[in-house]
């Protein structure tokens, strides 16, 4: 069991930066056509905040902070779309619950069908939309998504042990999300100053070049 968890958690870190990197850098990329590197430089403190503490909600002023001071988002951008993302936008909560449950169906021996798959997405996503930003609430909204696939709610005891190591990882992308769609929406409304988004990457450029 031991060796299936630290296999679970793995697996669960490499998706939580798959998710960091290529989808929210995607959207950078694709949708913002912004350069992603000064992003992840300027939400450095939020990460690390995100990391300790294991909430998006207690990050969320020091993400508003960083979007505001470190990438050029509006106040009238950020203080609407971070509060708001801090409760709806839980990817990390959606991944871990989605990979639970097929992590317990495979534990109990019980075979998930593909209708049944696509019930356990939509329930994840639905009961990461309602989770709050605290420490333990993904865990706790589990009991949901096991019941819509006829799982075990005794399955949950077996996450217990490792769930604090994996919310760690899960707040830095619930905040990294929300500054990301702040980002992006603040590009398309023309209230992002993109000078100040690159200021830390052309003050290096122009160090190096001394």
């Amino acid at each position: 069991m031991l060796l299936s968890l630290a296999k679970f958690l793995s697996v669960y870190y490499i998706a939580c930066l798959i998710q960091l990197f290529f989808v929210f850098g995607g959207m950078l990329v694709f949708v913002a056509r912004l350069n992603p590197w000064p992003f992840f430089k300027g939400m450095w403190d939020a990460i690390t905040v995100a990391f300790g503490t294991c909430s998006s909600s207690a990050t969320l002023p020091v993400s508003m902070q960083c979007v505001q001071e470190h990438l050029g988002v509006s106040k009238n951008i950020s203080s609407f779309v971070m509060p708001l993302g801090s409760t709806i936008n839980m990817a990390g909560a959606a991944i871990f619950q989605g990979m639970a449950a097929i992590l317990i169906s495979n534990a109990y021996g019980i075979h998930l069908d593909f209708m049944t798959l696509i019930t356990v997405v939509i329930t994840a996503v639905l009961s990461a939309v309602g989770a709050a930003g605290i420490p333990g609430s993904g865990i706790l909204m589990l009991s949901a998504v096991l019941s819509s696939a006829g799982l075990p709610l005794e399955g949950v005891g077996v996450l217990f042990g490792i769930d604090r190591v994996r919310e760690m990882i899960s707040a830095v992308v619930n905040s990294m999300g929300d500054a990301v769609v702040a980002v992006t929406i603040a590009k398309q409304e023309g209230e992002l100053d993109e000078l100040q988004y690159y200021e830390a990457e052309l003050a290096e450029l122009e160090e190096s070049e001394a």
